[in-house]
C-alpha cells in the first residue's frame, strides 16, 4: 500500500488537470486509510526481517520533523482532504501538493528505515529499547 500512495502522490505533483487530480486524491486518501489499518497491525516476520540490520552503526534520522508514522500518515490524510475540498487557490492547493509530497516521501522512508539490530541475545529495537514495537 505504501507503494501505491507514493505512485499516486508523485502523479498528483506533475498533474494540473482538476479531474484527474481529484481522482488521484481520492485514491490517495483511500491508500492513506487502508494504511491507517496496516499500521495498527503486528508486523509480519518478513516485514520484521526486511527491517532489521545486521549491526547498530546505522545512522541517526537527520530530520527535523520526527514523528511517528501514524502522525505523519494522518498530516498526509488531511493534506490530501484539504486538496479534495477545493477551496484552496491554484497556488495554495499547488502549495499544499508539495508538501503533501515532501510528507509521503518522508512517510515512505520513515516505515522502510530498519528498526530492529541482531544481536547475540536476538533482536532488539535500534536507538536502545528493549521492547520490540510494531512500527
Amino acid at each position: 500500500m505504501l507503494d501505491i500512495c507514493e505512485r499516486y502522490t508523485d502523479a498528483l505533483i506533475e498533474n494540473n488537470d482538476i479531474a484527474e487530480r481529484m481522482a488521484l486524491c481520492g485514491r490517495l486518501y483511500a491508500g492513506l486509510e487502508v494504511l491507517r489499518v496496516v499500521l495498527d497491525k503486528p508486523l509480519p516476520e518478513h516485514l520484521i526481517e526486511y527491517l532489521t540490520a545486521e549491526n547498530s552503526d546505522t545512522e541517526d534520522d537527520d530530520c527535523p520533523l520526527t514523528a511517528e508514522s501514524d502522525l505523519l500518515r494522518e498530516y498526509c490524510s488531511a493534506l490530501t482532504l484539504v486538496l479534495l475540498n477545493q477551496q484552496e487557490s491554484a497556488e495554495q492547493q499547488k502549495t499544499i501538493t508539495g508538501l503533501l509530497f515532501e510528507l509521503i516521501n518522508l512517510l515512505v522512508d520513515s516505515l522502510r528505515a530498519p528498526r530492529f539490530v541482531r544481536t547475540p541475545s536476538g533482536l532488539a529495537m535500534i536507538g536502545g529499547s528493549s521492547e520490540i514495537s510494531l512500527h
